[in-house]
């Protein structure tokens, strides 16, 4: 990932900027995988649930999810953990905030 300030002299992607801070940009991709699990989730529990499926394969569907929002929650970056959230940049911390509520 490169932030649009550093495309000149950035050339390779890295979690962190040539400034050494926290890249930005790892926000919008983060967000995007969260929004492809819940774009799943809706899909498969509420599109398919109207037709008739049996509960155990629902069940596991929903397990399934849950290992992804697991994962997803594991792959996020220190800066934006709620937990690791850095008090002294407003902007990583209001990110790390966001993606905890979405």
């Amino acid at each position: 990932m490169i932030d649009d300030e550093f495309f000149e002299t950035q050339t390779q992607g890295s979690p962190l900027r040539p400034d050494g801070k926290p890249c930005r940009v790892a926000f919008i991709v983060k967000a995007m995988n969260l929004y492809q699990i819940l774009d799943e989730t809706l899909v498969d529990l509420y599109l398919k649930s109207a037709r008739s499926e049996d509960i155990e394969s629902t069940l596991t569907r929903i397990l399934e999810i849950n290992g992804n929002l697991q994962a997803w929650n594991k792959s996020l970056p220190g800066h934006l953990q709620l937990q690791h959230a850095a008090e002294d940049d407003e902007v990583l911390q209001r990110q790390a905030i966001v993606l905890r509520v979405r």
